[in-house]
């Protein structure tokens, strides 16, 4: 592994996540602020999820031709404007507008980030590296929730404007100090979406049914924990963090080993099984204080499944960019469906309805992909 690459694009990982995940406890309160119903929220991060679906094998296919730097750069630079201009959003079409121009443009830090990894990596050591890339973005999960409920008590545009900040200095470290890990390519133009038809199909799949169920869950958690607890923006953001600490832990700690001893394949399914657990125990929370020892079983399980998922698809990929790329774009696919179904289930089923249905899918997806797996 090339260490020092890997150690910045660390760093850089931690800031973009940092910043994102301030908004975490902010924007469904500030939403409900400019007048969006549950649903209409659901609508809003679907936007911008649809767009990264998208964009993503777009940008992934593009780094292969280019470089992965400056394609990370245009994402980082989307990044910070983006969340700058929600700041000052003043109406409900405004917020929608900016959330779909920010995911058309972010998305392409993350599948280059990862492809970046790819190209850095060894296959025996890939695992170790995508660990590191999710350690990264869980420890910025555990901060930015914390940082966001806090400046939340100030206004509710400031976490806004730190999030922006987060992605300038982002930018600027990533122009001056991120070395380029491959040359432009010269041959012939790859499909964007031919790496979704390929051999790593059924992970894909197990991407966007994933995705899915993170994405419900992060767009009512903070409406569940307060309408069924009365709990206000600090502790959401400690519990949003929690989440972030567990996910961090297995992914820079735990996760590689896993994978190295059991297989991508069986860490897959854990990680799957790990997040239905976690869905059912919130579900069955008895009081507020029970959920600070209880979310973090659902961190766990998403912690060990996404980078198990990148693992395998940039062990079986020819085009790191363009396949990776597709995988994101199933991700995101997922986050477009995931929000708005949750967001719906949530207003007419009740509040427990987004995670017993999401426990559900993951378990049946779990079953599915192994029988596949078993029989190939």
């Amino acid at each position: 592994m090339n260490r020092r690459a890997l150690a910045i694009l660390f760093a850089i990982l931690f800031l973009v996540m940092t910043g994102f995940s301030i908004l975490f406890p902010v924007l469904p309160h500030y939403a409900r602020q400019v007048g969006a119903s549950e649903v209409q929220w659901g609508w809003i991060v679907a936007a911008y999820s649809f767009m990264q679906f998208l964009f993503s094998p777009y940008w992934g296919a593009l780094s292969d031709r280019v470089g992965r730097k400056w394609v990370l750069l245009t994402g980082l630079a989307g990044y910070a404007l983006t969340f700058l201009a929600l700041a000052f959003a003043q109406s409900l079409l405004a917020v929608f507008l900016i959330r779909a121009v920010s995911g058309a443009l972010t998305a392409a830090t993350l599948p280059t980030a990862m492809a970046y990894v790819g190209d850095n990596t060894a296959k025996e050591e890939r695992a170790k590296g995508m660990g590191v890339l999710g350690a990264a973005m869980g420890l910025g999960v555990i901060f930015g929730p914390m940082i966001g409920a806090f400046l939340s008590q100030i206004s509710l545009t400031v976490p806004f404007l730190a999030s922006a900040a987060s992605g300038a200095i982002t930018f600027v470290v990533a122009l001056v100090m991120l070395p380029e890990s491959r040359p432009a390519y010269t041959g012939p133009r790859p499909s964007r979406w031919e790496a979704i038809r390929d051999q790593i199909g059924m992970l894909n799949l197990v991407a966007f049914a994933v995705s899915l169920v993170i994405a419900g869950f992060e767009a009512t958690f903070a409406l569940f924990i307060f309408d069924r607890f009365a709990l206000g923006q600090v502790p959401q953001g400690f519990l949003f963090g929690l989440i972030g600490l567990a996910a961090a832990v297995m992914q820079g700690a735990l996760g590689h080993r896993l994978m190295k001893r059991y297989g991508d394949a069986r860490a897959i399914v854990g990680g799957m099984a790990l997040i239905a657990g976690g869905l059912l125990v919130v579900v069955a929370a008895w009081s507020a204080t029970s959920l600070y020892w209880l979310v973090p079983v659902y961190g766990l399980g998403f912690g060990l499944v996404r980078p198990a998922v990148a693992t395998l698809v940039s062990k079986r990929a020819a085009r790191q960019g363009a396949a990776i790329g597709a995988m994101d774009a199933m991700d995101s696919m997922g986050r477009v469906a995931g929000p708005i179904l949750a967001g719906a289930a949530y207003s007419r089923f009740g509040a427990t309805s987004p995670y017993l249905t999401g426990a559900i899918l993951m378990l049946a997806v779990a079953v599915v992909f192994w029988s596949r797996t078993e029989r190939n």
